[in-house]
């Protein structure tokens, strides 16, 4: 019964904290998008690495990522993301697209 009470104390302690990772790694995204959307690649390539190391397996970051590294022509990180959705399911006509110009 104790470690019981312990283990749901230590539940709710955690609960604020990843909500909020969640949020920052949303700021970090929708900050990265805002960079992206003034032709600010270089910041926008920043914001959404910060993004993939909170949460890797996001597609969402992924592929906008492979299509910022694409604006600066940095081909192979660009290819790197886009095979990664492939492998991870997203085989999308977009991420082909993408993926073929990289």
């Amino acid at each position: 019964m104790r470690n019981a009470a312990l283990l749901i104390a230590i539940v709710i302690l955690c609960l604020p904290r990843i909500s909020l990772a969640q949020d920052e790694n949303e700021r970090n995204f929708n900050k990265g998008m805002e960079y992206y959307q003034q032709g600010l690649y270089d910041k926008a390539i920043i914001e959404l690495e910060i993004s993939k190391m909170a949460a890797p397996g996001n597609k969402r970051v992924r592929y906008n990522l492979g299509i910022a590294y694409l604006q600066l022509d940095k081909d192979q990180k660009a290819a790197e993301e886009f095979l990664y959705l492939v492998k991870a399911g997203e085989d999308t006509a977009g991420v082909r697209y993408y993926l073929g110009r990289a």
